[in-house]
């Protein structure tokens, strides 16, 4: 009786297999990275503000919707010397290995020389996002529209 039993248990827990869904393919435009992402991880944590420094952003970039492209890809000089020698800009187009805002949004554990992770205080962003983020970055980080 008791051997028919352990059969049983294994059969039952063999069943009960859990499976974890993949997370959804996210659109890669930056239109739809600045709604999904920007807007909701970044702008409430520590990136908003208005860059002619009237609201200064909390953490020196606004990634606010009317200027978060040109403060990605043109304005914002990256304040560390060391960590400019790395990355040479915090998006650069073609090259997610290169651009300092995909090293802050894989970022685990605060550093002296990094910083914290991305969003800070926050909880991190879905490896989804992440991913829209690198493609994005990979197509050549183009100012993609709502259409």
């Amino acid at each position: 009786m008791t051997k028919y039993f352990f059969c049983f248990i294994v059969i039952v827990i063999a069943g009960c297999v859990y499976t974890v869904q993949p997370l959804p393919v996210l659109s890669d435009k930056f239109y739809d990275i600045q709604q999904r992402t920007f807007n909701r991880s970044c702008i409430s944590a520590c990136h908003d503000g208005d860059i002619s420094n009237i609201v200064p952003p909390k953490a020196l970039l606004s990634l606010q919707a009317d200027s978060a492209y040109n403060q990605l890809l043109f304005n914002h000089k990256i304040q560390s010397d060391i960590v400019a020698e790395q990355f040479k800009g915090l998006v650069i187009p073609g090259d997610p290995d290169a651009s300092y805002l995909v090293y802050k949004l894989k970022l685990t554990t605060s550093s002296i020389l990094y910083g914290d992770p991305m969003p800070s205080r926050k909880e991190s962003i879905p490896q989804n996002e992440i991913d829209a983020i690198v493609s994005w970055i990979k197509r050549g980080a183009p100012r993609d529209t709502m259409n």
